[in-house]
């Protein structure tokens, strides 16, 4: 994948939107707490976006927002973007309508009658059956409602949904400013990192990072391992894990980057416990002295401090999946340790990954970072070097 291909696809600012329609599909695909609302440590994938809102209603356009939360097949309350659009409104503090529905002869009149600079958020595109199926009918509806189509949705990228490929395709497109960020910063990554480079991966998705481990160790000048991916590279090499979780199915993969093996950091010590025992701290030891019965949590202090040795001379740092379960309280002091030993100054650092990122904002500890990826799994399929068919759509590819 080349950067000059970048140049190919149409950008916002290659657009005249004052006064136009514009379809925005973004990537609101956010946690709700108990209250139903959207949390204070949640909303930074919709923060990410305001950059291009902000454009659009500068320039005075009249903008559609669409986009999915959760996973239904059907109409479902628990599952609406009423909130979304209330917590839109109080980032924005600008008047942002709902529709409560996708599309249909209320929302067609609804968009027509939005001024310059108004705001309309559909309902849940995933309510429909055609969003997923890619129908055509589908987009062609969704299409009628604008002139202009913007995508910021990069972290659905790696899927092909009638809003987020079909309609690109029916209506001038482009891509907005946190799609531009997103393939920039990942790209600079992948193709002219600042040395040393440095990767961190942890998470329980071992299997997942594979394609993207393959491509980046040739590139990259230090990985530093958490989470399943480190039990897993562990075990292959005999080394003890306890009970934790291991990824067997990717031994004969992970033998086919042998050659890279002196680029790998591993734990050397954690924090273990048996598992079930949630609430206590666990305790803290060399992973060879790990139990059978115990599993591990979190890294240790020595692993900490070896990891942070290297984080603190890196010229840049990707980052994806935590390296300890920091669903729960005791175990993500490693991952707190791994950010604390970035230097923003010093060092171009991407961390991408929902879980990762949220625990970071909670800790207050985003800033560290040049830039926050919006996208999981498609900044690890962008990694991979598979083609992800939003970017297919907005033409960057071609």
């Amino acid at each position: 994948m080349s950067f000059e291909l970048f140049s190919m696809w149409h950008t916002l600012d290659e657009f005249d939107v004052s006064e136009k329609r514009v379809f925005w599909r973004v990537d609101f695909n956010v946690p709700l707490g108990r209250d139903g609302e959207v949390g204070q440590f949640e909303d930074w994938r919709m923060a990410a976006a305001l950059p291009t809102l902000d454009e659009l209603l500068r320039r005075g356009a009249r903008v559609i927002v669409a986009s999915h939360l959760g996973e239904p097949d059907a109409p479902d309350p628990r599952w609406s973007l009423a909130p979304v659009a209330r917590h839109l409104a109080k980032l924005t503090g600008r008047r942002v309508a709902f529709t409560g529905e996708i599309t249909g002869p209320e929302v067609a009149s609804a968009a027509r009658a939005l001024e310059p600079g108004g705001i309309l958020m559909l309902e849940n595109v995933r309510f429909a059956p055609g969003e997923a199926a890619n129908d055509p009918r589908f987009a062609e509806a969704l299409a009628a409602l604008a002139q202009q189509y913007v995508s910021d949705a990069f972290g659905t990228a790696h899927r092909d949904h009638a809003s987020l490929t079909r309609v690109a395709g029916l209506m001038p497109a482009a891509a907005g400013e946190l799609m531009v960020a997103e393939v920039t910063q990942l790209t600079d990554f992948l193709e002219r990192p600042r040395r040393p480079a440095v990767v961190v991966f942890g998470g329980a998705k071992a299997e997942a990072k594979l394609p993207a481990l393959a491509r980046l160790l040739p590139v990259v000048d230090q990985m530093l391992v958490g989470g399943v991916l480190a039990n897993t590279l562990r075990a292959r090499r005999g080394l003890s894990v306890g009970s934790s979780p291991v990824a067997k199915d990717a031994f004969d993969a992970l033998g086919e980057l042998d050659q890279y093996a002196e680029k790998i950091l591993l734990p050397v010590d954690g924090q273990v416990a048996v598992p079930g025992s949630s609430g206590t701290a666990g305790r803290t030891v060399t992973l060879e002295a790990i139990q059978a019965g115990e599993a591990i949590y979190d890294i240790g202090p020595e692993t900490a401090r070896r990891y942070g040795d290297v984080l603190a001379h890196a010229g840049s740092v990707l980052w994806n999946g935590p390296v300890g379960v920091i669903e729960e309280a005791s175990y993500g002091l490693g991952t707190k340790r791994i950010a604390q030993a970035i230097d923003p100054e010093r060092t171009a650092a991407v961390v991408g990954g929902g879980d990762t990122v949220t625990f970071l904002k909670r800790e207050n500890l985003l800033g560290r970072f040049r830039h926050v990826s919006t996208g999981g799994g498609a900044m690890l399929e962008f990694f991979a070097g598979n083609h992800l068919p939003v970017l297919e759509a907005l033409g960057y590819y071609s």
